[in-house]
């Protein structure tokens, strides 16, 4: 059985190393969507009974002691998951194409609320106005 390190330290060795490996592109919204470039393992770790690819991720423990930790893709990013690709190309035009689609949503959710806005304080000036009338009278 081949036992998988899971930590390497960040040493020049290790660094041509990963570079050698396989990439595998995470597509994820932070503020807008974006790609992250990981060097794949070529393992897999079944979480929620579905396979994530294993990526080493940099993780530099606040400036103390930088190293490479091997873990799943989801566990790399706080920020909302699309996918992974192993497609440098489609995973940019895939993270274009969400950002576009998000973008036209919250256009077309301003576009809904705006009216909505309008109606609400127009209704509210004729209640105000209405109970100015009937205390007047």
């Amino acid at each position: 059985m081949l036992i998988l390190r899971k930590r390497l330290k960040n040493t020049k060795k290790n660094k041509d190393k990963l570079a050698k490996l396989p990439k595998i592109y995470l597509v994820a919204c932070w503020a807008r969507y974006g790609v992250l470039e990981f060097p794949f393992s070529g393992r897999y770790k079944k979480i929620n009974k579905k396979p994530v690819p294993l990526v080493w991720d940099f993780d530099d423990h606040n400036g103390t002691y930088p190293e490479y930790v091997l873990r799943p893709i989801t566990w790399t990013t706080t920020a909302a998951i699309r996918g992974w690709l192993r497609d440098e190309q489609q995973a940019k035009d895939t993270a274009e194409f969400c950002e576009k689609r998000r973008l036209q949503a919250q256009q077309e959710l301003q576009r809904k609320k705006l009216p909505d806005f309008r109606e609400f304080i127009q209704y509210h000036q004729q209640k105000v106005s209405h109970q100015a009338d009937t205390q007047n009278n």
